[in-house]
């Protein structure tokens, strides 16, 4: 890395909460950062339900398995490291021997490999086996059963690792036209504002920023043991297509596939520009009875921008 070049907040954050050398102090010192960069309020889009009115009205939210997300390579881990994939194909060797007394005792780095040392236990070389050689079938057969047990491994790995937290999302913004369309039924449900950061409790401090990369896979060096940490860190890595969300991610535990989670009493809604009148009226009764302040989001012509208005009457 450059001498001239400055390490940004976000770079700061990730270097000390996940880095290779990462501990107890460095993670200290990462949530200092991140606390003071973290937003005073961080934002739900919700679409207008009985079930979203339910949540508001008595302080929860679901938290939701990351497989279940809408990006396709939410937490992808890529297969894998050298160290990891020769521990894969050792452990599947391993395995057809228990089934194949027959076969070698002999060092299974790669399907190569594996190949070869099937062709070894028939008393021959893989690379000079002729496909009408006897036991030629058979090795077809082993060696397709631990391709397929390579690769059952990884599809495994991939879904322990996105399904060891239950996460809930939110967003620095109230005003993205995109997350309006998206997540808020085109601009006819409401935003949430929650001070988490106010808090400073278990919640704060389990409320991280997502990293947003050209390419976010992360690499592992042992199948036998993916800790939390490296899960969280490649659970807020998302690609730069996102970087409009400006999303922070809470961690619970994992509960399949939706779980109910305490959350504070909002500080703020904000009413979609084209909400219909009825949900209207039963979000201002709602913010009336709990004292949250309500505004409507206008959308500004002359600045191409949505501009929360403050509503007086709420009730």
């Amino acid at each position: 890395m450059s001498a001239q070049y400055k390490l940004t907040w976000l770079e700061k954050f990730e270097e000390l909460m996940f880095g290779p050398y990462h501990n107890m102090d460095t993670m200290a010192r990462a949530a200092n950062i991140k606390y003071t960069y973290m937003p005073n309020m961080l934002f739900k889009y919700r679409c207008c339900s009985s079930n979203t009115f339910d949540a508001l009205e008595n302080d929860f939210l679901f938290s939701s398995q990351p497989s279940e997300f809408n990006d396709i390579f939410e937490g992808a881990i890529e297969i894998i490291s050298k160290d990891a994939e020769k521990n894969i194909y050792q452990t599947t060797y391993d395995n057809l021997k228990q089934e194949n007394s027959f076969l070698v005792d002999r060092p299974t780095h790669s399907y190569h490999d594996l190949l070869e040392n099937i062709a070894i236990s028939f008393g021959c070389s893989y690379q000079d086996i002729e496909q009408n050689h006897p036991s030629f079938s058979l090795m077809e057969v082993l060696g397709n059963e631990a391709n397929k047990h390579f690769y059952a491994t990884v599809k495994s790995l991939q879904h322990q690792a996105r399904n060891m937290y239950n996460i809930c999302c939110f967003s620095a913004t109230n005003d993205n036209e995109t997350m309006w369309a998206y997540y808020a039924n085109s601009h006819k449900g409401f935003c949430i504002g929650y001070d988490i950061k106010g808090l400073n409790n278990n919640l704060t401090h389990l409320t991280f920023p997502v990293l947003y990369k050209n390419h976010c896979t992360l690499k592992i060096n042992d199948i036998k043991y993916i800790d939390g940490s490296l899960c969280m860190h490649m659970l807020t890595e998302k690609s730069l297509a996102w970087s409009h969300e400006k999303e922070w991610r809470t961690f619970f535990p994992p509960n399949s596939p939706n779980h109910k989670e305490t959350m504070p009493t909002a500080k703020a809604v904000y009413l979609g520009a084209r909400i219909l009148p009825e949900d209207e009226k039963r979000l201002k009764e709602i913010c009336s009875n709990k004292q949250i302040v309500i505004y409507k989001m206008v959308p500004k012509i002359s600045d191409y921008k949505l501009v929360p208005v403050l509503l007086q009457n709420q009730s």
